[in-house]
């Protein structure tokens, strides 16, 4: 591989910045240094997600889950189903429902597409874990696990999982058998608690025997091998990149399980890591990280990173739109979602879907 060559442009934590993207890996140091997500990522498609009822929509889309198809599954909170729709947003069928027996939901938690388009769905309130079958997406089997857990991948025939507080690694058999579970020490006690309520960080299938994670309060990439084993740690935050955000010392007069006002305020002063998404066909590692102001109604801001699999850094502070959010990434290409919206005669507008392929030629 190519040596690459470090650009370090330092982007203040100031309004005037906010614009600002960055690339700090490229090849030649002659081309310009300030990208944009433009530079990087291509419109492909763009669509709605429509019901056959008009009136109906999914609120606030923050994951998406995708089989070899394209089609979409997706949460309904408001009717305790998974919705899957086409590849072109047209509604197909609801998943599941909403209660304690086979095939029902407490309540939902994260889900998994595994290699076989089999879908995976974690329910929370009873600490399950039910498979759907492909195609049809029937209900064929569940096991309880004894844990809380957030991310998780299905690799052959095993589950490794990643902790709701991310102090802790599982891997599971196909009929739920604990196998091993490794701990994370968190550099922060009281900072990783009040930080997983707000679900950032995250695990990510490598497409191959392994995983990689990151936790909300410490930004450092970890790969480990679908044994468990710690392979790699990759980009920390100790290079002063204002994009590989290291929050600040959780506040000594604030209670980590409450929020308070005082707490929100504290929480806006800095930016949040959030999910971690991979493009396997390319080896590239996304984190997004983003701004959030909890005490008013400002729309949140994300920013993209990109890392190769080995560690080296791509891109960092690709600015998406306002009011969009990152939410699945298949192959080369990285979905993004718009919010509904009321309209002013009383309709609903559709969640909006956004497709960009991944375009790394500029980058070289």
């Amino acid at each position: 591989m190519m040596k690459l060559i470090c650009v370090i442009v330092l982007v203040l934590f100031s309004c005037s910045s906010e614009n600002e993207s960055h690339i700090i890996y490229f090849n030649d140091s002659s081309k310009k240094v300030n990208f944009t997500f433009g530079d990087v990522f291509t419109m492909i498609d763009s669509f709605t997600l429509n019901f056959t009822d008009e009136e109906r929509a999914i609120p606030r889309i923050r994951q998406l889950y995708l089989n070899e198809q394209q089609e979409i599954f997706t949460g309904d909170y408001s009717t305790g189903t998974i919705v899957r729709f086409s590849s072109n947003g047209k509604y197909i069928e609801d998943i599941g429902n909403r209660g304690r027996g086979p095939g029902e939901f407490d309540f939902m938690g994260n889900c998994y597409v595994d290699s076989e388009n089999n879908l995976w769905v974690f329910d929370s309130g009873q600490l399950r874990i039910s498979r759907f079958k492909s195609p049809n997406y029937n209900y064929h089997d569940a096991f309880t696990i004894e844990n809380r857990i957030g991310n998780f991948a299905a690799i052959g025939s095993e589950i490794v999982a990643l902790s709701r507080n991310y102090d802790r690694i599982f891997k599971y058999s196909e009929q739920g058998t604990l196998l091993k579970e490794v701990s994370i020490e968190p550099s922060s006690q009281d900072l990783n608690n009040f930080l997983t309520r707000f679900n950032g960080g995250g695990l990510s299938h490598s497409g191959e025997n392994s995983v990689f994670l990151i936790a909300p309060e410490k930004f450092e990439i970890h790969q480990y091998s679908q044994e468990l084993e710690l392979m790699n740690t990759i980009a920390n935050g100790e290079n002063n990149s204002r994009f590989r955000p290291n929050p600040p010392e959780f506040p000594k007069d604030l209670n980590p399980f409450d929020i308070s006002n005082k707490h929100k305020q504290w929480y806006g002063t800095f930016l949040h890591i959030g999910r971690i998404f991979t493009f396997n066909n390319q080896g590239i590692i996304m984190v997004a990280v983003y701004k959030e102001d909890l005490l008013s109604d400002a729309p949140t801001q994300f920013f993209l990173n990109l890392y190769t699999f080995d560690g080296h850094s791509i891109a960092e502070g690709l600015k998406i739109s306002p009011k969009t959010f990152p939410v699945a990434v298949q192959d080369n290409v990285l979905y993004l979602t718009g919010d509904e919206e009321l309209l002013e005669d009383g309709q609903i507008k559709p969640t909006t879907i956004m497709k960009y392929q991944l375009n790394l030629s500029n980058l070289k």
